[in-house]
């Protein structure tokens, strides 16, 4: 390779020269070339080089000067290292979403190597809500010395082992709703370093909301249907947006602590507590513990990786924890408490959440005040639920939902085909389906009594991911009547004729039978075939045959299952109270098993 010097740099491509390693600029290696049999130029460890355009390489003088050999590389850092003050970490720190105290590490250290520097002034571009807790100005830095904290220890006389104990940057819980800015460390030496800090400082509003009270798991599926009725169905989202709907009733401080809390964080992020899910504690909580005793924490959404809070009976004292672990009995902090919790204290699951619409509310005559609100949780990812279907029954791979199908008066059916209809209004109207039967759409509600149940049921919803999962739903009806005893060995069933053979032909969604008995026992059959006996009666053959006689009075409800997924990506969860959530949603037949 070769190249020529000029003023203010080196040309890469000219005769006669090799390269030699000069310095790592931008993440790169750069090198400068130098004519053979030249000497080679003095350089400075700390000379840094930058390739500009047309592959022009540019020096930077540093400080020091040291004389290569030939054929040598020299390493040239970024910058100089001695003489100067570096502050650690070099990167931004990140507190993300700040819900409670928060402390993070950072490091100035005395690189010169004989001289003392003087700390002058500090400062803070991040205030109300950041401190700086272990360090005032001025100070003076001993070399080759770190400010520390006052807590750390040496090594006591070389009878045992320090501990060093970094400055913290403090965020407190208090402040700008979100900050992205520098506190300056400016020194003796005419140097000023920076200590890059940003976050978004969240709102906790410990008032408890009054029942009913609402909440959405709204998926979103893409579902794109073939002219033959079968579908492709795509979900979009990991996972699910969760949305509540409340309304709080308050009174004196507590009306007007929520008003302020209000005006300031509406545009920002609150921390929502989720009443619904409270749990109590069981032993005293001191001041600085991690442990939290509990009862029931398994049978709530806590989240590991997710926030919980804890709220003193008095309603006003209260810490955010971020969780670390949790079991039946125990919730354990990332950070420990500061403040003290007796007995009974209430704990909870946190949602970080913003509003979503604008905020309504009814005055009464004297102090009392509704306010309604809308939140959207603005981070369900973070430990979000696995789904999970074993607390539900299954058939042949999928899931059934033969629990109760709660009914409140009638339940709407619509039974849906697509038709192509041919009509030029003078002659014979034409009328053609590419799918050979209807898709049956009607409504399917839970009822969880308790909050496992309630649980179980939210874990399910995330295992079907909304519409995209197909899964085995009966009819809750009495589909065929049976006329003749059924008998041991025998394949067949005798019911009253109702078209099947002709309009039916043993095709989902009547292909798969239950039989209910009057002893609570139930069996389930596939119809292989049907055929007509006489003008009232058809005989079903099944896939296989029955193990026992049972008598036509034994027999309680044959219904059919159909394949189906839910019509809906919107879940809505109504608590009446706690421990008590009802969801009803749409559900319709696919054919999936084309």
């Amino acid at each position: 390779m070769a190249g020529t010097e000029r003023q203010g740099g080196f040309v890469l491509g000219a005769p006669d020269t090799l390269p030699f390693l000069t310095g790592i600029s931008n993440g790169r290696y750069n090198f400068v070339q130098r004519s053979l049999g030249a000497p080679l130029p003095v350089l400075s460890p700390f000379d840094t080089f930058n390739v500009g355009p047309n592959n022009v390489v540019t020096k930077t003088p540093g400080s020091k000067t040291v004389t290569s050999h030939v054929g040598g590389l020299i390493p040239v850092p970024p910058g100089p290292f001695y003489e100067e003050v570096h502050i650690l970490p070099r990167a931004k720190i990140e507190f993300g979403t700040i819900v409670t105290q928060t402390d993070e590490d950072y490091e100035i250290y005395n690189a010169y190597r004989s001289a003392d520097v003087t700390l002058n002034t500090i400062t803070n571009n991040l205030t109300p809500g950041i401190e700086t807790p272990n360090v005032s100005a001025p100070v003076a830095i001993p070399s080759q010395t770190s400010i520390l904290d006052t807590t750390t220890t040496d090594n006591s006389a070389g009878t045992g082992l320090g501990t060093i104990v970094k400055a913290k940057l403090r965020a407190l819980l208090t402040g700008l709703p979100t900050f992205d800015g520098t506190v300056d460390f400016a020194f003796s030496t005419g140097g000023t370093i920076y200590l890059y800090a940003s976050g978004t400082r969240v709102t906790l509003l410990p008032f408890q909301y009054e029942a009913p009270v609402s909440e959405m798991l709204a998926f979103l599926t893409q579902v794109i249907p073939a002219s033959s009725g079968k579908e492709q169905r795509i979900s979009l989202r990991e996972n699910p947006r969760q949305l509540f709907k409340t309304k709080y009733l308050l009174d004196s401080t507590e009306r007007q602590r929520f008003q302020n809390r209000l005006m300031n964080g509406t545009a920002g992020s609150f921390g929502l507590p989720l009443w619904v899910d409270v749990i109590k504690t069981t032993v005293l909580a001191s001041i600085g513990t991690s442990v939290y005793q509990v009862t029931g924490a398994d049978e709530i959404d806590l989240r590991v990786g997710g926030l919980a809070a804890i709220i003193h009976p008095d309603g006003v004292t209260s810490d955010v924890i971020n969780i670390v672990s949790f079991t039946a009995t125990s919730v354990t902090a990332q950070d420990v408490s500061l403040n003290a919790y007796p007995i009974g204290s209430t704990l909870m699951p946190v949602r970080v959440v913003n509003v979503l619409k604008s905020t309504t509310g009814k005055r009464y005559p004297k102090n009392l005040e509704e306010f309604s609100v809308e939140y959207q949780c603005s981070d369900n990812d973070t430990g979000a639920l696995a789904g999970d279907t074993s607390g539900f029954s299954s058939y042949a791979t999928r899931v059934l939902l033969d629990d109760c199908n709660v009914v409140n008066g009638t339940v709407a059916e619509k039974f849906e085909r697509r038709l192509h209809i041919i009509d030029n209004s003078t002659g014979t109207v034409s009328v053609r389906s590419p799918w050979d039967r209807f898709k049956r759409t009607h409504t399917k509600s839970f009822v969880a009594r308790n909050r496992a149940e309630i649980l179980s049921l939210r874990k399910l919803l995330i295992a079907l991911r909304g519409k995209q999962t197909a899964f085995w739903i009966p009819t809750f009806f009495d589909d065929v009547t049976v006329v003749v005893d059924l008998t041991s060995g025998v394949a067949t069933m005798d019911i009253t004729h109702i078209d099947y053979t002709t309009q039916a032909q043993s095709r989902e969604p009547k292909r798969i039978l239950k039989i209910s008995f009057t002893d609570g026992t139930s069996l389930v059959r596939v119809v292989a075939s049907s055929a007509i006996v006489s003008a009232t009666v058809e005989r079903l053959t099944m896939t296989a045959t029955w193990p026992a006689n049972r008598t036509v009075a034994e027999i309680d409800q044959v219904e059919f299952y159909e394949l189906s997924r839910f019509d809906s990506d919107s879940f809505l969860f109504m608590y009446p109270r706690i421990g008590l959530a009802s969801v009803s949603v749409p559900v319709k037949a696919v054919f999936d098993d084309n």
